[in-house]
């Protein structure tokens, strides 16, 4: 995987990519913003860890435990990264602590980021168009 030209915005550090699933629940909300000041450290700090595993990659509990996060914190930076194409699906699971299946990811090169983020945009533009 050649070198990433990752970078987390501003804008990504206000969104919220688990507001479908909470559905605005009240404290889910206020968490999102408390966490703006931030995610854009923390999520290049789960980025780098991602990175550094290779083409190994790593689940989301091992992600945790080598950054010494907790759940909450690590998931959602997990979650923002590959809603943004930064971590990809390796297809591949591995066992948790608690003897349970995870995805195993691994960091995006930036070509395959760049696909992502463009077959995103053409879905949209066919839904859009199918809309129409």
């Amino acid at each position: 995987m050649g070198q990433s030209a990752f970078s987390f915005t501003d804008q990504q550090a206000h969104a919220d990519v688990c507001r479908q699933k909470h559905k605005g629940n009240r404290e889910s909300e206020a968490a999102n913003r408390m966490a703006e000041k931030t995610k854009i450290t923390v999520g290049g700090m789960v980025f780098r860890w991602f990175v550094q595993q290779g083409a190994a990659g790593g689940t989301a509990e091992e992600c945790e435990v080598a950054l010494g996060m907790r759940r909450s914190s690590a998931s959602a930076r997990i979650a923002e990264l590959k809603a943004d194409g930064w971590l990809l699906d390796t297809r591949q699971r591995r066992n948790t602590s608690s003897g349970c299946e995870a995805a195993v990811l691994r960091a995006a090169s930036k070509a395959e980021h760049d696909a992502v983020k463009e077959e995103k945009r053409t879905q949209m533009n066919a839904d859009e168009k199918g809309r129409a």
